[in-house]
């Protein structure tokens, strides 16, 4: 079998989608949130330094972000046959949108009290 072979192989199998684009797109994606994670924090710091308290807006961010995550890693599993290992997941991302909603309402008591 040569390259071109492999890679017509590869390609039908996975639906046509380029292999090397895909792993691209997923450390984009972890680069992404990461650099959301990272904004956020120094926005909170930056609010706890300058107004003496934190904004529960970023918490919001920060649980959104592993609801996501953890909501699409069990879709990916249950997808590939994961078995039990996705429960895990779906309730890791149940739990961390619970805490999104939370912090939410939080902010937006906040933003009422006008602080």
């Amino acid at each position: 079998m040569n390259k071109d072979e492999i890679l017509f192989k590869a390609r039908v199998e996975n639906k046509g989608a380029d292999i090397v684009a895909l792993e691209a797109e997923a450390k984009a994606k972890g680069v992404a949130g990461a650099a959301a994670m990272i904004i956020g924090a120094l926005l909170n710091m930056i609010a706890v330094i300058k107004y003496d308290r934190e904004t529960p807006g970023f918490y919001a961010v920060f649980f959104g972000y592993w609801a996501v995550f953890g909501i699409s890693k069990f879709i990916l599993l249950r997808k590939r046959g994961a078995g039990n290992q996705s429960w895990t997941w779906i309730a890791y991302g149940i739990i961390m949108a619970v805490m999104t909603v939370l912090a939410v309402m939080k902010t937006i008591a906040l933003w009422k009290a006008g602080a």
